[in-house]
Parts: structure tokens; sequence; C-alpha cells
């Protein structure tokens, strides 16, 4: 390894009434080089939200010009690009630092994702690409259009693994005579294509068509390939959150186009959600203009409101807030006071990103309440077609592992997709479009105060949701008005920060009593 240092001060004073000391990214002690990371673009410009941030690049630029200290810059779009890398290796070379990478040393910051995670991610981009039937060579030609800027260093990186690992999935299964599900469809339709099974059925139907291939699509054309067949589908894009099966929401999307002369009847009456909660999730999913476009039409409320989110200072908080509000919830059965079921009870379903969101104090609130509440969990790709009278989703957070999810929507996807289904966190929103639908009555989220989930954000900017806190009403970040503002503590003590930090640098000055 290298030694360095990150963010300690920079050796000269450089405190004044307009600026503060200095502390520079990185320094190397051995050689004496700092060396700054800055967030801009390749025509050297940052994002147009960081306020004042080109102002604070000149400033770093002439303190190292001033006193003669020897500077080296990588950018966010040489990272991208993969040329950081280059250029920091040979200007560390070049002062006779001695390169000797610890592969098997655990990085600093968040934790890399496992081996599970890293399989998962790669056998869906297979299914996405055997569907699509793309070569290494098609993969490539992609990454060269695609990922000019953006990625592409990272997208080098995994095709050349993501090779690798194919070539060697294709030899086992011929090793062991076995195929997988994506060749089977494949070689399904290349038999009929090529006249060798006769398809004898003149009505092809198929439900939750959402979740469809390009593989699955191609396998439905080719046995509607001759005149007097029909094909009957139902599906709602707005649930098409299968993408890790190999589901492509471009196969809906293009329906008229793949399967010609195709009429469309929308259903936009649902018995479930009331009108309140239909008109958040659409407008929220209506965001993506890719999505299908519909007016969804629900039941009257009979309650004010039907989507409430709680802020909370800490994790430990969630479950006894959870607690109260089922102890809420079972006074007014007990009391009459809310519609029951014919069990006499109300169903209320905790729905989680993931598995491991499942509160561990379920059972135990189960046996509390089992009078009164039919109590269960589940993760939201499990919940898809289920319901209950209340939806609580504990821990709507950023990050990872958050909601929406860092690990799911990954942009490598795109690479192996002909559809452009590429606006932000798409294959998420249709996520949590599904957990909010599952309600009959009301959804209570949960999230914290410093980890304030960006969907949370979007809603509250857009007036459809309040997100209450147990101190004061959550502010939206005014710079890049995609985070929250919260207390934090630097150097100098505390301030107030926004909750994308790094990624937005916007603060304002902590507010001391009386003030």
């Amino acid at each position: 390894g290298i030694e360095y240092r990150y963010e300690s001060p920079y050796e000269h004073d450089t405190a004044s009434s307009q600026h503060g000391q200095y502390y520079p990214d990185f320094y190397y002690p051995g050689i004496g080089l700092y060396h700054e990371h800055f967030a801009l673009d390749k025509e050297g410009n940052p994002p147009p939200h960081f306020k004042d941030y080109a102002e604070g690049v000149r400033w770093k630029r002439e303190i190292h010009e001033r006193f003669e200290t020897e500077l080296i810059e990588t950018t966010s779009a040489t990272l991208r690009s993969g040329q950081a890398f280059e250029d920091l290796e040979r200007e560390l070379k070049k002062r006779g630092l001695e390169l000797n990478p610890r592969l098997n040393r655990m990085p600093a910051g968040q934790k890399p994702p496992t081996g599970d995670q890293l399989a998962r991610t790669f056998r869906v981009f297979m299914a996405h690409a055997k569907s699509n039937r793309l070569t290494h060579n098609d993969l490539n030609t992609r990454l060269e259009k695609r990922s000019k800027h953006t990625f592409r260093f990272r997208h080098r990186v995994f095709l050349a693994l993501y090779q690798k690992i194919a070539d060697e999935w294709q030899s086992r299964l011929r090793a062991g005579n076995f195929v997988d599900f994506e060749d089977m469809l494949n070689d399904a339709a290349d038999l009929i294509e090529a006249m060798k099974w006769q398809n004898p059925y003149k009505l092809i139907m198929v439900d939750e068509f959402q979740d469809t291939s390009r593989a699955r699509a191609r396998l439905i054309g080719a046995l509607l390939d001759k005149p007097g067949l029909f094909l009957f589908a139902v599906g709602d894009d707005w649930q098409s959150i299968n993408r890790f099966a190999g589901a492509d929401i471009s196969v809906m999307r293009d329906f008229g186009i793949l399967f010609n002369r195709a009429t469309t009847s929308q259903l936009t009456k649902t018995f479930r959600c009331p009108q309140s909660l239909c008109d958040v999730s659409s407008q929220f999913i209506s965001k993506n203009p890719e999505q299908l476009k519909k007016v969804v039409v629900g039941d009257k409320d009979k309650q004010g409101g039907s989507v409430f989110c709680i802020s909370l200072p800490d994790e430990a908080d969630i479950n006894q807030r959870i607690q109260q509000y089922l102890e809420q919830l079972s006074r007014l059965v007990r009391g009459k006071k809310t519609d029951l079921n014919k069990d006499g009870k109300i169903s209320v379903l905790v729905l989680g990103r993931y598995g491991f969101d499942e509160p561990d104090e379920i059972n135990r609130w189960r046996a509390i309440f089992s009078d009164t509440i039919e109590l269960s969990f589940s993760t939201v790709h499990r919940a898809r077609g289920g319901e209950a009278d209340y939806v609580i989703i504990p821990h709507m957070v950023s990050g990872r592992y958050g909601f929406p999810s860092g690990m799911e929507d990954d942009p490598v996807f795109q690479l192996a997709m002909p559809g452009t289904d590429r606006f932000p966190f798409s294959e998420e929103r249709r996520v949590f479009y599904v957990a909010l639908t599952r309600a009959r009555r009301r959804v209570i989220i949960f999230t914290l105060d410093h980890m304030n989930s960006e969907f949370l954000v979007e809603l509250a900017r857009d007036g459809l949701l309040e997100i209450k806190t147990t101190k004061a009403a959550t502010r939206i970040c005014p710079s890049c008005e995609s985070g929250t503002l919260s207390e934090r503590n630097g150097k100098f003590g505390p301030f107030v920060g926004c909750s994308r930090h790094p990624r937005c640098n916007y603060t304002e000055k902590f507010p001391h009593a009386g003030h």
C-alpha cells in the first residue's frame, strides 16, 4: 500500500475572512505531493447545483501556486473513463513510489458487494444478454456507443469479467448436456421459425405480460407466425419489477410493434386503493416518461390522507414507533371505530425492500395483537398481487441497501437491454409503486433523519407527502433539491448539511439557541 493522509490540514495557514483552513483531499507524505479529486465533467465544469464549487477549485489551485506545493488532480470525468487511474499511477511512479496493490485489503468506507450479490448481478446481466442474443462483440460495441463518458471504465471492467463467466457457464452447460432457461426459449423459437414444429393452438393467452423477456416475446411471435392465430395478453407496466429474472419493460411498451394490429384496452379502475393513494402513486410512477400513461380511479377516501411518513433520529427507534402505531390500530378495532374484516380484525402488512428488513419484534407483535390484527411480513417482490388494510414500510432510507436500492438498478444492465429504460431508478420506482398500492386504506413509512430516501424527498418536494420528524419539519436541500437538511458535526462544530453529502456540499450555520 501507499502511505497517505486524508483531509489532513494543509502545511500552511490559509484561514482568512473569506476562507477557512484548507484540508486537501489526499496528501502523500513520502513524496510531499497533494492530490485533489474534483467533481468536474470533461469540460471542467461542476454540476449546476454545486454552488460556488468552481470558485473553490480555483482557490485551491491558487493556494498551491502561492506556496509552491505540488498538486495533482483527478476528476469525475477521468474517474469514469478510467483515465484517472492511469494518470495517478504515472504521477506516483514518476516520483519514485513503488505500487504494490493489496488485492485482499478491505477498502475503507462503504462495504463492497458480497460474492452472492455480484453473482446475482452477473446472472441478471446474462439473462438479458442471452434473451437479446448479444455476443461479446455486440456488448463491446454497445459499450463504445453508450458509455462514452459516464461509467465507461467501470463497464469495461464488468464486461471483461462477464465474458469469462459467460464462457465458463456455456462450457459447463455443454459438458453436462444441460440447458438454461434463456437457451431453452431461444432454441424453441429457432425450431418453430425453422418450421420443425407446428403450432396446433388458435389462441395464446399470456398473464403478467409486464414480466416478459425478449426471448419469451420472440417465442410468442414464432407461435403466431401464420394467419388465423390470436394473442390475448394482460399486464401492467407500472408493476414490472422482475428485471432480475429477465423481464424487459420495452416488450410491453412496444407491444404494438412486436405484435402487429394490436388493440389495447386499459383497465383503470382499482377496487383496492382509496383515490388519494391512487393520486400519490400515479403521479410518482408517471415521472418516468417511458411508462405507459393512464389515469387510475380508486375508491372514495374514508379517512383523511393515505400516505404518511415519520422520520426518526435513530434506527433503534423504529420498532418502538411501529409498536405504538399497532397499539393505536388495535384500540380502534376494540372500540369498533374502524371497518373490520370478516374475522373481526384488520390486516397489517409490513413490507421490506429486502428480507432482512423484517423487524425482529414481529413475532412478539403477532402475539400481543393476535385478537385485533392479522400481521404479516413480506418483501415487495413477493407481495405483488397481495394486499392489506394497512401497509407499513419500516426502513425506507438511502444507501446501497436502502429504498431505492443502490444495488439493484445498476446502469450496466442497459448494455444488455434494447429499451431506453434509463430514467433514474426506473425499476426501483416501480417497486415503490407496488409497495404503495398494496394498501386498502393507508401506508405508513418510517425513515431516518440523516438517510431520507430520495423517493420520499421527491414526494415531499412535489407536495404529495409530509415527512414528519420528532424535532422540526423536514427541510428539502435548496441546492440539490434531492436531499434533506439535518444537523451534522464537523471540524469546527455542529452545522446543518445535506443528507446527500458528499454529492451535495450545501451547508448552513447551526442555529444556536435564541436565533
